[in-house]
């Protein structure tokens, strides 16, 4: 169903993987995924998207990145941040022309996943960092 699948290590060690179709573990059918980590939010330690052949990771203690074990960091480690959040979302975007039923049919789609941190500085501001890929 998606090309990357999340997962999860929270800091007491363990571990949660995306179901390959965006289910939830509750078995509500209303629910995805995602939904069984927010309640968790402030206890990820990294989260991953795994797929493809590649591993994209932020780490929520350090707040480095990594792609396929590479690490890296986009912000200045000398700026003492607080209120450490992920963000993560996917966005699709759907070409499609109308048909000579009036209706739209789909051409293409493309998905493109966003993650990464934001947090405040000493001074309230707030700072994200976020990479981008498809």
């Amino acid at each position: 169903m998606f090309k990357y699948l999340f997962e999860v290590e929270y800091r007491d060690g363990s571990i949660y993987k995306q179901h390959p179709e965006d289910l939830s573990e509750t078995g509500d059918p209303g629910k995805n995924s995602f939904s069984d980590v927010l309640p968790r939010l402030e206890e990820i330690r990294l989260f991953q998207l795994v797929g493809d052949g590649h591993i994209f990771t932020v780490n929520l203690e350090d707040l480095h990145f990594e792609i396929d074990n590479i690490p890296f960091i986009m912000h200045d480690p000398n700026v003492a941040l607080t209120n450490i959040r992920l963000i993560y979302f996917r966005r699709t975007k759907i070409n499609a022309t109308m048909v000579g039923n009036g209706l739209p049919e789909e051409q293409s789609r493309e998905v493109s996943y966003r993650m990464g941190w934001q947090a405040n500085t000493s001074d309230g501001k707030n700072i994200q960092q976020v990479m981008e890929f498809k």
